[in-house]
């Protein structure tokens, strides 16, 4: 496209590659006959007829100031400038190109000249880890926060089979991004508190950076199943005391998972006669079989 005269260019950039068969083939702008600034092209361009700039085809009788393209990294530096010293144009590695101080003040990478984008109100660096981390737009900035809703189930011996879902603080075409749900709940079978963290992909490597994702976790909590408890008192021969020696017959495991227990217990009295009622006092569960953990289970109140 063209720059008209007297047209204004600025503060914008082009990301994308551009192929053009005619004269003019720029990565920002193919003919210009207005003014660019402030701005760059991050594509590779590709163009016929010897025509073909990085960042403006033809120049006709229009200017560029303060404006960059990107290079192969270790590619050479070309660089102009006006009769005062002020910089034209130059091409930018991609690493030079991600570093924000090369657009605000005087580097080496920038020939030491003293720019001064609008990093404050106009532009701003996508996160390190977005598809697309030179300058953008910063007022088309959307921050996302994405929150995981709490699930539980009781122990079972089996992984949550229920649906995970969560929020989203902005609406998001399905299309553009993919919401799933990482963590180790995924992983949880025994009791206990497992994480549920929400991850928003976007899929648009361009619409990635003008993405900023918060991730608020959620749990997914497994409850101790819960027993019930029989005892049976061994017989004892008078002693003088009410002690008695317990057992536990525990209803409610999961398939064939078996418990112990460690048990004290009282009979209601020291007198063979009146001696009838054995009362438990404490009792620990205990590791058994077939992968009984005394960690996955809780005896019924009062039991």
């Amino acid at each position: 496209g063209s720059n008209a005269i007297m047209g204004t260019i600025h503060d914008t950039y082009a990301a994308g590659n551009v192929n053009g068969s005619g004269a003019g083939t720029g990565g920002l702008v193919g003919h210009n006959f207005g003014s660019v600034s402030n701005s760059y092209a991050a594509g590779v361009v590709v163009g016929g007829l010897g025509t073909v700039g990085p960042l403006v085809g033809v120049g006709a009788t229009g200017t560029v100031t303060n404006s960059f393209w990107k290079i192969v990294d270790g590619g050479a530096v070309n660089m102009t400038k006006n009769s005062q010293g002020g910089l034209i144009s130059m091409g930018l590695t991609h690493d030079q190109l991600k570093t924000q101080e090369n657009f605000t003040g005087p580097t080496s990478a920038n020939g030491n000249n003293s720019l001064a984008w609008d990093f404050d109100s106009i532009w701003t660096m996508p996160p390190s880890t977005a598809s697309y981390v030179y300058p953008i737009f910063k007022n088309l900035v959307k921050q996302v926060t994405v929150t995981a809703n709490n699930a539980t189930k009781t122990y079972d011996g089996q992984g949550y089979s229920g649906t995970i879902s969560g929020t989203v603080s902005h609406p998001l075409n399905l299309a553009v991004g993919t919401l799933t749900y990482g963590g180790n709940w995924s992983t949880g079978v025994n009791a206990g508190i497992y994480t549920i963290t929400p991850e928003l992909t976007v899929s648009n490597a361009y619409l990635d950076p003008y993405y900023v994702i918060n991730s608020i976790a959620g749990t997914l909590s497994i409850a101790q199943k819960t027993l019930t408890a029989t005892a049976t008192a061994t017989s004892k021969v008078y002693d003088g005391s009410n002690s008695a020696t317990a057992s536990l017959t525990l209803a409610g495991m999961v398939g064939k998972e078996t418990l112990g227990s460690v048990n004290t217990a009282t009979f209601n009295s020291q007198n063979v006669l009146a001696a009838n009622t054995v009362t438990v006092n404490t009792t620990t569960l205990t590791n058994g079989n077939n992968g009984g953990l005394a960690s996955n289970y809780t005896l019924a109140a009062g039991q």
